[in-house]
């Protein structure tokens, strides 16, 4: 119980808030924005200089097909895995309302209307 009151205390410290928007922010730099940017150059050295990459004898499967679809799935993933860590920085900052709240502020007969 007490370990759980401590923790409650930290997450409103200053360095837990800073550490928690460096990671958000680090995370889209170095997750979100990296394999846009790997397959941009990567597709502009095959259309470019396609003698070098796409049609160069050394370049197997592994490297036409392979490798843009890793940094694909990777991007997929990283976009994925990057709601929950935004989330939790909202959260610690104060800016995210509980699910209880969300409910009370949509309408009476809202999702029989949608559906």
């Amino acid at each position: 119980q007490k370990q759980k009151q401590n923790y409650r205390l930290s997450n409103k410290t200053r360095l837990f808030k800073t550490n928690s928007v460096l990671l958000c922010l680090s995370y889209a730099i170095f997750r979100i924005i990296l394999f846009p940017v790997f397959l941009g150059l990567w597709l502009y050295d095959v259309y470019s200089h396609p003698e070098m990459t796409w049609k160069h004898p050394d370049m197997g499967l592994m490297e036409r097909y392979m490798y843009p679809f890793t940094a694909m799935l990777m991007l997929v993933l990283s976009i994925n895995w990057f709601f929950p860590i935004y989330n939790g920085m909202l959260k610690t900052l104060g800016y995210r309302i509980s699910s209880q709240k969300m409910r009370e502020l949509i309408p009476e007969g809202y999702h029989e209307h949608v559906m």
